[in-house]
């Protein structure tokens, strides 16, 4: 866990902090198409909410994993949260009717289910 929030948080945190101190430094700081130089204020802004919301959502993810954490070392529950709402919707949720009667072991061919749905039967032939 101490891998995990070394490589996600402190890291990132890292990164974000050199793109305030280092970004304009490294390198041409200038848009040019033809040289391929991209580092301008719009790449700065670019660069700076995508490492941002993904910092936030790592950090999402800390604090589930801490909260989870916390739970099984006080109060002993290793029980996630997510899999309560998960098994409380199966349960409601009733089961696929089987058409036809083949859950009673009256399974008939697909042709004589077939026939009449589409309206064309052997006697009208």
């Amino acid at each position: 866990m101490c891998v995990w929030i070394y490589l996600r948080h402190y890291l990132n945190l890292r990164i974000l902090v050199s793109l305030f101190t280092e970004f304009k430094t490294v390198g041409p700081y200038e848009l040019n198409w033809e040289t391929q130089q991209y580092k301008c204020t719009l790449s700065f802004v670019i660069t700076l909410a995508l490492l941002s919301s993904l910092q936030a959502l790592n950090l999402f993810w800390l604090f589930f994993i801490l909260r989870i954490a916390y739970r099984f070392v006080v109060h002993n529950v290793a029980k996630d949260d997510r899999s309560e709402a998960e098994e409380s919707e199966l349960e409601d949720t009733p089961a696929p009717a089987v058409a036809n009667g083949a859950a009673n072991g009256e399974a008939k061919s697909y042709a004589a289910v077939a026939a009449p749905a589409n309206g064309v039967s052997k006697k009208s032939r």
